[in-house]
């Protein structure tokens, strides 16, 4: 008898401690009124995708990209790398209140930059040509795009 207490006990604080950490962040949706290319290889038609992650926590980030209106994979992305949050190499983390999708725009296009997503101390910074960065430094812009975290769209 006394076991089972435990147990129950046991599972009510994992879960609560699991409600309180907020979605989990290896999911986010996200609409694109333009197209996105995404690591200079694929391009998304402006439109609904799910971005899945697919790699254990420790691994490099790798993201499945499905469209959000017919649940179809389109493809993975390359494996993204941490970025940082904090401004002015601030070493406190901030923790992403919302999720946000960073797009680089360059000569008319649009590209796949970094999604900071909801509860994490980080967010993810997708491949691109380096072209493209040093372009966004001299005339090109960043789009900032609402993103939601975890569950279902």
């Amino acid at each position: 008898m006394r076991r089972n207490w435990l147990l129950c006990i046991g599972v009510l604080v994992v879960g609560t401690l699991a409600w309180a950490a907020g979605p989990m962040p290896d999911t986010f949706f996200v609409h694109f009124n333009d197209p996105v290319i995404v690591s200079n290889q694929l391009t998304l038609s402006p439109g609904n995708y799910k971005f899945q992650r697919i790699t254990h926590p420790t691994d490099p980030a790798v993201f499945t990209i499905i469209n959000g209106d017919n649940g179809k994979v389109l493809g993975t992305t390359p494996p993204a790398t941490l970025a940082q949050n904090g401004e002015n190499g601030n070493i406190d983390v901030k923790i992403n209140e919302k999720g946000t999708v960073i797009l680089d725009q360059v000569d008319g296009k649009d590209y796949l930059d970094t999604a900071y997503l909801q509860g994490m101390g980080h967010g993810f910074m997708f491949q691109q040509p380096s072209s493209i960065r040093d372009k966004v430094k001299d005339g090109g812009r960043k789009i900032q795009i609402d993103a939601h975290t975890g569950g279902s769209e």
